[in-house]
């Protein structure tokens, strides 16, 4: 039942999106048409995600420590990993 009120809403709501992003559209250049709809999609995406109708997507989760501990290590590292790419880049360049 509620998967069935969620999705009337995202209808209404794409419905409703679909008639503002329309009336905008028509005035705009095609370059600045991009730039529109992308931005509108993503506030549309954020705006779901913040009131927990979407999950979070993981790569745009702030709190990824929590979802992978091992992270912390690899972060605390990052030096010690970068001088060691740099290493093996200069050997290969040789």
């Amino acid at each position: 039942m509620t998967i069935l009120i969620v999705a009337m809403v995202l209808l209404g709501a794409l419905v409703a999106l679909g008639f503002y992003v329309k009336h905008r559209l028509h005035s705009l250049p095609n370059a600045e048409k991009k730039v529109f709809l992308k931005k509108t999609l993503n506030s549309v995406f954020i705006w779901f995600e913040d009131h927990g109708l979407l999950p979070r997507t993981k790569a745009f989760d702030h709190d990824y420590l929590s979802s992978y501990p091992a992270l912390k290590l690899l972060e605390d590292s990052a030096d010690v990993v970068r001088e060691e790419a740099l290493a093996l880049l200069e050997i290969k360049d040789k």
